[in-house]
Parts: C-alpha cells; sequence; structure tokens
C-alpha cells in the first residue's frame, strides 16, 4: 500500500472523487481518471447513461436497434449470473440440451 502525504492526498483529490487513502498505486489513479473523463465526454451522447438503462418492465414492449446484439436484463446483483449463463449457451452441446428439454412433462410446482 502506498503511503500518501497530506500534499499528496490533496493532488490526488483534485482528479478524483475518491478519498486518497482508498487508491494504492498510480495505475488505479489513472484508471478512476479515465473513467471520469470518459463519463464526462458521454454525457450528451443520446441513449448513453452511466447509471441505469431504462427499459420497459414488458419485455414484448423493449426493441432492439438495428442489428446490436442484446444481452439478459440485470435483476439486481445478477450480473454475474449473465455472465456464465451467456458463456454456456455458446457451448453447442449446453444450447442443444437446454432446447431439448421437455416442458410438458416438467412437475407443477
Amino acid at each position: 500500500m502506498v503511503e500518501l502525504s497530506s500534499n499528496d492526498a490533496r493532488t490526488s483529490n483534485k482528479y478524483n472523487s475518491f478519498p486518497a487513502n482508498t487508491i494504492e498505486n498510480k495505475e488505479e489513479q489513472d484508471m478512476i481518471k479515465a473513467i471520469e473523463e470518459s463519463l464526462k465526454e458521454n454525457q450528451n451522447i443520446p441513449g448513453f447513461s452511466p447509471i441505469a438503462q431504462c427499459d420497459p418492465e414488458n419485455p414484448h414492449e423493449r426493441s432492439r436497434s438495428g442489428l446490436t446484439p442484446v444481452g439478459l436484463k440485470n435483476m439486481g446483483n445478477s450480473c454475474w449470473f449473465n455472465v456464465i449463463s451467456q458463456t454456456l449457451f455458446h457451448i453447442a452441446q449446453f444450447r442443444q440440451l437446454l432446447m431439448n428439454v421437455d416442458t410438458v412433462n416438467l412437475p407443477a410446482r
């Protein structure tokens, strides 16, 4: 861990909104600065939202823009599961297993 003097801490906070004592190294400081600059530059782009995407609750009301790829909707902290699901779906045997599930004979809940 890098110890920052009070002078270094003031300089560090000039470039980012994180407290200086939470930033461990120059690479991390540079990354935070780059992200903040990118957010500033992109805030006026139509459709860009650094915080959240607003999708209609009804999936039939959602539209795809051209041929832009789409993924799974993040429902809370499920992004890790979305990544795993999409990765597994690219495996032909896994995809066939899912497509061949007999849903008619599944037990009722």
